[in-house]
């Protein structure tokens, strides 16, 4: 099943609250998850774990996030727009996106400060005004991004796959991009300093 049908059914519960209230509270995201799936086997929607997992995302974005109880290892969110004024400006610190289906993902301006990215699938996202500080997003595949004022700042890249994507007004500042693809990378007005290019070599005061 598709994201599009986990939206359509997640505005269903939005506009019906006897069915709605049928499901336990997002405080227990386990319970939720396992009743949500029933739930929507019921009302022709073949749910799978993951896909009940981005129905609890839907009803409250920023606490599965940060919820140590689950996380969003493996799951497709492939072309979601997390851009509207909903999510703007949200802080998503330690997220867990582990493996994540991100690609043609909007994320601008969320903070995702020391959040796991590590091998996720960014490819052709947006993330404008994006903060990655911290970040682990060690082996992410982030060919064709749109990165403008995003910082990377103490983020750890290493064999990330850069190619073809867009960095301008950057900051990769004490970044570790050791063993990164960066060909095709079109970087402009980025500042480098103390950061770990892919040949291990350091860059100590630079504007890329």
């Amino acid at each position: 099943m598709s994201l599009e049908q986990v939206q359509k059914f997640y505005q269903k519960l939005q506009s019906n609250t006897q069915l709605a209230n049928t499901l336990a509270p997002i405080e227990n995201p386990e319970i939720f998850l396992h009743q949500a799936a029933q739930l929507g086997k019921h009302n022709g929607y073949d749910f799978t774990t993951n896909e009940a997992t981005a129905l609890l995302r839907l009803f409250n974005l920023n606490q599965i996030m940060r919820s140590q109880t689950i996380d969003f290892t493996n799951l497709s969110l492939r072309g979601i727009d997390l851009s509207t004024e909903e999510y703007l400006g949200r802080d998503l610190s330690g997220a867990i996106l582990q493996d994540i289906d991100l690609r043609g993902a909007n994320l601008s301006n969320i903070i995702f400060q020391g959040a796991n990215f590590r091998n996720a699938d960014l490819r052709g996202a947006i993330l404008t005004n994006t903060v990655f500080t911290g970040a682990n997003l060690q082996g992410a595949d982030l060919r064709g991004a749109t990165m403008d004022g995003t910082f990377f700042t103490n983020a750890d890249l290493r064999f990330a796959d850069l190619r073809g994507a867009f960095l301008m007004n950057g900051n990769l500042e004490n970044a570790n991009l050791s063993g990164a693809k960066i060909g095709g990378l079109a970087m402009f007005d980025s500042v480098l300093c103390n950061t770990i290019m892919p040949d291990s070599t350091v860059v100590t005061e630079n504007d890329a």
